[in-house]
């Protein structure tokens, strides 16, 4: 049987949740082949995982267009043209659509994969049906364009291929071991106690303030003074961090190196909390067994399927212009949650 599971998101954690599929299907069917088509930002997620078979890319094309220009070149399905051509010559038995959007172009790039044969039943759709979707279709159309729709109820999202099956739907990351060394070698030589929580204030679209996360960081390190805290050293926000450590002046607040998703995995697999905005990294660490403490600004939480050992949830329920403020989170709350935590 050849699979191709198709994943048409852009953030990251898009990419991390759906990594316990390839694990299940493998366990079911041992002689099948799972590629994965996606973004090469998604491929990270998947990458070092024995399970996968081959590869194909969406050219989203970062630079150096603007946010909207480059939304609509990865719609467009002549940008992927080369590498759709590519996926169709295999002719693909199923194809796994874990895209949460009712796009057209979605669906025209996945007709086109599955050739001029494709039937509905070769199809199943991983996303789950909402009663308020921005498209305004009602559940009788969605049903006629997708044949596995399914609702939240459900234990699973690819209940064809399952089908009575039990499985696992943990999410699953494969660390190689030159990230892992690395992180272990420099918290070795920088938390002499081994006691690491790791703070992020920033998302693609949700930051705190700067005054925000200074107050934070330093009732964190009053209220644990055993604890060294670390920020990913992320490039993009690099400069910002580097002002805030600057002004704290404390020793157990420290920047990491600069990352690669590789090792941001390795940082947060050996750190006993990650401290965060709803963001990839809170999937990460649900992957990696990491206890999480989420900073959420939309009154919404259990959002995933990993199992990390405990998860807390501080809600920011204040509003500015009708939209949550996630600088309305109380510290207190904050430092309440982590103690349940560690």
């Amino acid at each position: 049987m050849k699979i191709l599971i198709w994943v048409m998101a852009r953030a990251l954690g898009d990419g991390v949740i759906y990594t316990g599929y390839v694990r299940e299907l493998k366990r079911l069917y041992p002689q099948s082949e799972i590629d994965i088509f996606c973004t090469k930002m998604h491929a990270a997620a998947f990458k070092n995982n024995p399970y996968v078979d081959n590869f194909y890319y969406f050219n989203t094309y970062n630079k150096p267009f603007s946010k909207i220009t480059r939304t609509k070149i990865y719609l467009n399905p002549l940008m992927h043209f080369k590498n759709l051509i590519k996926a169709r010559k295999k002719k693909y038995d199923v194809v796994i659509d874990v895209d949460s959007s009712y796009k057209w172009s979605n669906l025209f790039m996945v007709k086109f994969i599955m050739g001029k044969n494709y039937r509905q039943e070769q199809r199943v759709l991983a996303g789950r049906y909402k009663e308020d979707n921005k498209y305004g279709y009602t559940k009788e159309k969605l049903l006629k364009i997708y044949t596995h729709l399914y609702n939240a109820s459900e234990n699973t999202a690819y209940a064809y291929l399952f089908k009575d099956n039990k499985i696992d739907d943990k999410y699953e990351l494969f660390i190689d071991e030159k990230s892992l060394r690395k992180a272990d070698e420099y918290y070795k030589k920088t938390a002499y106690n081994n006691k690491k929580i790791i703070f992020n204030g920033e998302g693609s679209d949700k930051s705190i303030s700067t005054e925000k996360i200074i107050d934070t960081l330093n009732a964190l390190l009053n209220a644990y003074p055993e604890y060294y805290i670390y920020i990913i050293g992320y490039s993009a926000y690099y400069e910002k961090y580097n002002e805030i450590v600057k002004k704290i002046n404390n020793k157990r607040l420290q920047i990491t190196y600069k990352t690669n998703i590789q090792d941001t995995f390795a940082l947060i697999k050996y750190a006993d909390l990650l401290i965060s905005v709803d963001t990839a990294l809170i999937h990460i660490a649900s992957a990696l067994d990491t206890n999480v403490c989420e900073i959420i600004s939309y009154g919404k939480k259990g959002n995933y399927v990993g199992r990390p050992r405990f998860v807390d949830f501080v809600i920011c329920e204040n509003k500015k212009n009708n939209k949550f403020d996630l600088d309305g989170f109380e510290i207190d709350d904050i430092l309440e949650a982590i103690r349940k935590l560690i």
